[in-house]
């Protein structure tokens, strides 16, 4: 999420500390490379809202390549066999998005036109829930190695996140009368944790240093989840993955 623009009762600067996983607005995060989102829709007193909400509303994956395309049977069963070509190249671009929902809801007519199941492109994402950036190094490229070794054809996602433990208070908390008691809990959880950028600033450093090293042809990310992407440095780091594939099976 790149933008907070509604809580219940919580200051919004203070709210993000919590909560912001991005800075930048879509389009800035296209610009700096990135091309596959995770976005949780939601539509609230007639508004359609993005970001991160209680688990019972369940997760939406989009992934994002530039613009729209449609893909038609048997093409779509497996999306991930198909050549880049077929999406993009010569002028035209593509937008896929992959719908994770409830069994009870359907894509209708917008199947296989742009919207497909989590079936067609099937992702292996499975994230640390860790704070702890030497843990999450270990567990992520430990299962990516295993991973690859197996005959498993999902694509490999390295959730290379760390995952910020959650505060302890209720936006009750925060109510009158127990308004300065909601802050003074808020200041303390400050005190003895780090933001999510400050997490952030720790695994991406480690990207270079702990995450290439360890790539080969036999083991390598298809998809790299990371928070706050406020540079071209990461497009770099995939091209050098690339790259080190291409040598590896020369």
């Amino acid at each position: 999420m790149g933008i907070l623009s509604y809580t219940n009762v919580i200051p919004k600067d203070l709210m993000a500390l919590f909560t912001r996983t991005e800075s930048l607005k879509i389009l800035r995060q296209l610009e700096m490379g990135s091309r596959y989102f995770d976005i949780r829709p939601l539509i609230s007193g007639g508004v359609y809202w993005t970001g991160h909400y209680s688990e019972k509303l369940g997760a939406r994956e989009l992934m994002l390549l530039k613009h729209r395309f449609v893909v038609t049977e048997p093409e779509a069963d497996n999306l991930s066999l198909l050549h880049l070509s077929r999406f993009i190249g010569s002028g035209t671009a593509a937008v896929l998005i992959v719908v994770e929902a409830p069994s009870h809801i359907t894509l209708g007519n917008y199947g296989d036109k742009g919207f497909y199941l989590p079936s067609q492109l099937n992702v292996y994402n499975e994230h640390s829930n860790t704070n702890d950036c030497v843990g999450m190094v270990q567990d992520q490229v430990q299962k990516m190695q295993k991973f690859m070794r197996t005959s498993d054809k999902r694509l490999f996602l390295i959730s290379w996140t760390l995952t910020q433990q959650p505060p302890e208070f209720t936006h009750e908390d925060f109510l009158p009368p127990n308004t300065l008691k909601g802050f003074d809990k808020l200041n303390d959880w400050q005190q003895r944790n780090k933001t999510i950028r400050q997490l952030a600033y720790s695994a991406n450093k480690a990207l270079w240093k702990d995450l290439l090293p360890n790539t080969s042809h036999v083991a390598f990310p298809n998809i790299m989840y990371i928070d706050f992407m406020e540079s071209r440095n990461f497009v770099a780091l995939a091209m050098a993955i690339n790259d080190k594939l291409l040598g590896d099976t020369v």
